[in-house]
């Protein structure tokens, strides 16, 4: 590569990189922290912009990065990467895609913090239309031994509510330990339907389905459904049915078990110190 000075008009000289391909990068430094390097082809088009911006202090770790690169479609894609503490560690990446004139079209956030235990945790939070409410959110924890824990909450009908989770923990190698599904469905009548599916042991089956629904007047229903022999059908169902809370705050829940026994609980409002009582 060549590099030479290139004189602006107030006076004040950039340093120019030429490349072996003909490709070239303008730099300026504003000798106050903030270095801008220019990327073009070799006919002259942009093909990047970096901001480096390092000024508490000078010491080589800028604590922001802002990478601009335009796309064939006239939108443009800025990933921002912010070192805060100038550790040279990153803990945050926030990528955008605007328009020609500058609005953000989709926001995809990163940022990673490491825990008192030692632990790492990663959370990316992706808005994919740019409202302001991420339509999903993953939550990655990687422990000193390797194992990993993976948390996913999605909002699949960009309602603004989070209608699905997933959970999953592997070990050190990537294989599976176990993976709990929940969804959320609200119905016509009002009613709201949580469905838990859970491999406990990441075999792959569903060991265990769990269906609560809660209507508007607070009663509900839970079917629990368990396959104890893994080969992915219900051996055991428990039902459980919860009356509406009664005058005084009390309910009622009758619960029938695998075996065909039926139990009932009364469980009464919490007194002023938060304190339930259930009678069997």
């Amino acid at each position: 590569s060549k590099e030479e000075k290139v004189t602006k008009a107030d006076g004040s000289s950039d340093a120019k990189v030429t490349y072996a391909d003909g490709t070239y990068s303008i730099i300026a430094d504003d000798g106050k922290g903030t270095v801008t390097t220019t990327n073009y082809t070799a006919d002259g088009k942009v093909t990047s912009e970096v901001k480096s911006v390092d000024v508490a202090p000078q010491d080589g770790n800028p604590e922001t990065v802002v990478t601009k690169t335009p796309n064939t479609d006239g939108t443009s894609t800025e990933v921002t990467q912010l070192d805060p503490n100038s550790d040279g560690k990153v803990d945050q990446v926030i990528t955008e895609v605007k328009d020609a004139d500058g609005k953000v079209l989709s926001r995809t956030e990163e940022t990673t913090t490491v825990n008192a235990d030692g632990s790492t945790t990663t959370v990316t939070k992706e808005d994919k239309d740019a409202d302001g409410t991420p339509e999903k959110v993953t939550s990655v924890t990687e422990y000193p031994n390797g194992n990993t824990q993976t948390v996913v909450s999605e909002d699949t009908d960009d309602s603004g509510s989070v209608d699905k989770v997933t959970t999953e923990n592997r070990d050190a190698d990537g294989n599976l330990l176990s993976r709990t599904e929940e969804t959320v469905t609200q119905n016509e009548d009002g009613s709201t339907t949580t469905v838990t599916k859970k491999d406990v042991d990441g075999d792959g089956v569903v060991d265990e389905t769990t269906t609560e629904t809660v209507n508007k007047d607070g009663s509900s229903t839970t079917v629990t459904e368990k396959d104890t022999d893994g080969d992915g059908k219900p051996d055991e169902t428990t039902t459980s049915e919860t009356t509406p809370p009664a005058e005084d705050g009390s309910v009622t829940t009758v619960t029938t078990l695998p075996n065909g026994n039926i139990a009932t609980t009364v469980t009464e409002k919490a007194d002023a110190d938060g304190n339930v009582k259930s009678v069997t």
